[in-house]
């Protein structure tokens, strides 16, 4: 049973990214953090953070932490092209 405060925080609206355009599923889904997936030198890493996979321009990224189940949820977002957004989670532990 959906109780009036679920009701409240959680309705049925269409997220949109930082250009006002509808986000699909992909766009929405977080995915995990792994340092694996990060090689060569400090500047090729910074790089792979920081920029736009699809046009290399600087990515708006923002954090926002759980200290209750110690996560940290990370957006990026292109604000240049249409790249969409990357959304990751961080453990904090």
């Amino acid at each position: 049973m959906k109780t009036p405060h679920f009701l409240k925080s959680y309705t049925d609206r269409d997220e949109v990214n930082l250009k006002g355009k509808k986000m699909s599923v992909r766009e929405r889904a977080f995915e995990l953090e792994h340092l694996e997936k990060y090689h060569g030198d400090i500047e090729e890493v910074t790089k792979t953070i920081e920029d736009c996979p699809t046009c290399g321009k600087k990515l708006i990224i923002t954090h926002w932490a759980d200290c209750t189940t110690l996560v940290m949820e990370e957006s990026a977002q292109c604000i240049e092209c249409d790249y969409g957004s990357r959304k990751t989670l961080h453990s904090m532990n």
